[in-house]
């Protein structure tokens, strides 16, 4: 697979990881009774916790497919 191909990947895997948090913390604190009615409370924490490792190493993967962008446009001297 080429750098671009690999690029796109990891854009599309770091956006859905990126969703999965969204949609576990918003469980977790508008619908904790309802979750914890259902018995499935720990499972969305679990999930939470889990992708929260899985998105740091993914943005670890963006930054280094875009370090280029980043020297020019962030870390540029004055």
């Amino acid at each position: 697979m080429n750098r671009a191909k690999l690029f796109k990947a990891a854009n599309v895997l770091l956006a859905i990881s990126f969703l999965v948090q969204v949609i576990t913390v918003i469980g977790m604190v508008f619908f904790k009774g309802i979750l914890r009615q259902l018995g499935i409370s720990g499972i969305f924490f679990e999930i939470h916790e889990q992708n929260g490792f899985i998105f740091v190493a993914l943005v670890l993967v963006h930054l280094f497919f875009n370090w280029g962008w980043v020297k020019v446009n962030i870390l540029k001297r004055k």
